[in-house]
């Protein structure tokens, strides 16, 4: 007898529920807290008529607790809520001036130097052109191609500063095509390295007291070159 498989979205739904319990709240409740009229909207992604919706996932965050770990409910990674981040690493939460600060809101300078960081570690040749744009709502992707060439390499840094790699992609096409590419494991060294940009900068955001002015906006999932 073959064994039920269990759908990506399925899962999402048992931590939704799981996250809701957790934070002692029913999905009238949560709703109404997110401005919703009706519960309807968090049933019906339990009840699997619904897919969890970046939106939804984005007011669950922002109007529930901020320390919810979007990667947990989306794919299981990690722990349910975020951690102060540790020394030597990421993959946590980084707070500047107090609040809670994603990828997304970095500004060029620091985009760029992990940039350049990548294009050195990966292919210490010249010819290569690199831009960025948003990623999992609050993540941002790189996108690194030879110059007049449509295909090249995307690595993504994940909401929690978490690194990804995704190569040979026609990023021109939809992001559905991106979506299904399948991930690459980087090599430990350029782990290491990529490891150490990311924890300079945040190194350097600690020690800010104001919010840098974010280079990419929210809204605009448009590539743009460093």
């Amino acid at each position: 007898m073959s064994k039920k498989t269990i759908s990506t979205e399925q899962k999402r739904a048992t931590r939704l529920v799981m996250l809701l319990d957790k934070l002692e709240i029913t999905p009238y409740q949560a709703s109404k807290k997110m401005g919703y009229s009706t519960p309807s909207v968090i049933y019906h992604v339990i009840n699997g008529k619904n897919k969890l919706s970046y939106e939804l996932l984005y007011k669950i965050k922002m109007h529930l607790n901020d320390k919810i770990n979007m990667e947990w409910v989306l794919n299981g990674t990690g722990e349910m809520f975020l951690q102060t981040i540790q020394e030597k690493g990421y993959g946590n939460e980084v707070r500047v001036d107090g609040n809670l600060f994603y990828p997304i809101q970095l500004d060029k300078n620091m985009l760029k130097y992990i940039g350049n960081t990548i294009i050195k570690s990966f292919y210490n040749v010249t010819g290569y052109e690199i831009s960025v744009s948003p990623a999992l709502i609050f993540g941002i992707q790189f996108h690194i191609h030879k110059a007049n060439e449509n295909k090249g390499d995307v690595i993504i840094i994940s909401p929690s500063w978490k690194v990804y790699n995704y190569t040979s992609v026609d990023y021109w096409r939809s992001s559905s095509v991106n979506l299904r590419c399948q991930e690459n494991i980087l090599p430990n060294q350029i782990i290491i390295i990529l490891n150490n940009a990311i924890y300079n900068v945040i190194k350097k955001l600690e020690k800010k007291t104001s919010t840098p002015k974010p280079f990419l906006d929210f809204n605009l999932f448009n590539d743009f070159k460093i």
